[in-house]
């Protein structure tokens, strides 16, 4: 919580349009997404 705190931990995060979901769960079958994907509708 300290290192949150400090804003010394990043967040990863990969947009996705929702009508690109398919892409999305390529991507994370592939292992190129790093942190979270992220659906936007």
């Amino acid at each position: 919580m300290a290192l949150a705190a400090r804003g010394a931990v990043t967040l990863r995060t990969a947009e996705y349009a929702l009508d690109d979901f398919q892409s999305a769960l390529d991507d994370l079958d592939a292992g190129r997404v790093r942190g979270r994907a992220i659906l936007i509708p």
